[in-house]
């Protein structure tokens, strides 16, 4: 049974697919055409790549400092949910170059 691999784009990352009329891969975002030889000899050289080392000190900005956390606001989106910060200080500097 043969396997079906999926390739993304190198150039957007969009998945490509193969074009019967060309006889070569296309991104459908981009329109960039691959050859088949191409895409695994790239697939190749990325799985011979050594994987990143992604370790976060998770301990950095842990404790606020003295004064640091006075004046910031957090707002709430009510649709998705999503949080965000913002300076009590930076929304009167917006309001008032303004003219509110």
């Amino acid at each position: 049974m043969a396997v079906l691999q999926e390739y993304k784009c190198p150039c957007c990352g969009d998945a490509i697919a193969f074009d019967s009329t060309l006889q070569k891969m296309k991104c459908p975002f981009c329109d960039t055409e691959f050859e088949m030889e191409t895409l695994k000899n790239y697939d190749s050289e990325l799985q011979n790549e050594p994987k990143e080392d992604m370790h976060w000190d998770s301990a950095a900005g842990a404790d606020w400092l003295q004064g640091e956390a006075e004046g910031l606001r957090s707002f709430v989106c009510k649709s998705c949910g999503g949080e965000r910060g913002a300076e009590k200080a930076l929304r009167r500097q917006e309001a008032a170059s303004q003219g509110v």
